[in-house]
């Protein structure tokens, strides 16, 4: 029968949490659900804790060989039989309350593509770790989420449910595109195109900070900035309508978040990193001229350097 909610798992060699991620599931209080595990070709003990569950409600596909994190996410998300779909990290752990309570307020708000609320973040152990508050409302329209989304992704995935006929509506999906930030493009896209956000303020997940995640490894490189700004640039470009309508310019927007590019690219090839720099500088004259960059090197450098090359004419 078909489920009403497909929880999503993909996982590439998660042995150390997966155990609790599952039995967080089993433990959930709205029983109508199916879970989905994309195993990326793990080559730990993945495979046997995976095969240890009998439950039929459990589904499992193991690729041949390991596909990308994006292309996982999305295999499972184009496959997903239920009416509403949600992401579990391998890694990540349910309260027991977590689909019945969001299952809930999605069938209150028709209108709603995704409900998301408040987050309980863990270390490797399981100790509580400082939350993000982004003092989100029960129901929030588009004037008050996009412009949030242009300065940060302030939904966690994990805690997300998503109505699945919204994504079949525009076509959506887990983009190859953003590598890093598959889970913020895919929310952004789904508040733009349609109706207003639900939010539960109730901590209904604890999502997982430790020294192997991919918030922990990517954090500091040069794809983290190039990702979050190029995912907003496109979403500003390719839904210009969208914006307007809320009153804000979107090329202006793109001006803005664009402007700092020549500097890492000027910062990249320093470091002899020549293919980012090389990014970083197309993505700046995507919206900028060179001379935007020429006028604006004198205060990068700093006054020393401005005085020692624009000189009285003699």
């Amino acid at each position: 029968m078909k489920p009403v909610v497909s929880v999503l798992l993909p996982v590439y060699n998660g042995e150390a949490y997966l155990k609790p991620a599952i039995e967080s599931v089993l433990s959930q209080t709205f029983g109508d659900w199916e879970l989905f595990v994309g195993d990326n070709a793990s080559t730990d003990g993945t495979r046997d804790i995976l095969e240890s569950y009998h439950d039929p409600r459990i589904r499992i596909h193991r690729h041949a060989t390991n596909i990308g994190l994006t292309p996982n996410w999305d295999f499972l998300l184009q496959n997903a039989r239920g009416d509403y779909a949600c992401i579990l990290g391998a890694d990540d752990i349910f309260a027991p309350e977590h689909l019945e309570r969001k299952v809930e307020l999605l069938e209150k708000r028709p209108d709603a593509p995704y409900v998301h609320g408040a987050v309980r973040f863990i270390d490797s152990k399981g100790n509580d770790l400082p939350a993000d508050d982004y003092k989100c409302t029960p129901v929030e329209e588009k004037n008050v989420t996009l412009p949030r989304f242009l300065k940060v992704n302030f939904v966690n995935v994990t805690s997300m449910v998503i109505r699945v006929a919204a994504l079949r509506r525009h076509n959506l999906s887990f983009e190859l595109r953003y590598p890093l930030l598959l889970d913020w493009a895919l929310n952004l896209k789904l508040a733009m195109l349609d109706g207003p956000l639900i939010y539960d303020s109730q901590p209904t997940v604890s999502y997982r900070i430790h020294p192997q995640s991919v918030a922990r490894t990517t954090i500091n490189t040069f794809r983290w900035p190039y990702e979050t700004a190029r995912l907003r640039v496109d979403a500003l470009m390719e839904y210009p309508a969208v914006w307007r309508g809320i009153g804000i310019d979107p090329l202006a927007e793109a001006r803005s978040l664009t402007k700092p590019f020549w500097r890492l690219a000027f910062q990249q090839a320093r470091r002899g990193n020549f293919a980012n720099a090389r990014l970083a500088w197309c993505f700046f004259r995507e919206f900028h001229s060179s001379a935007d960059a020429f006028f604006d090197f004198p205060q990068y450098i700093g006054v020393g350097f401005q005085k020692m090359v624009v000189r009285k004419p003699s």
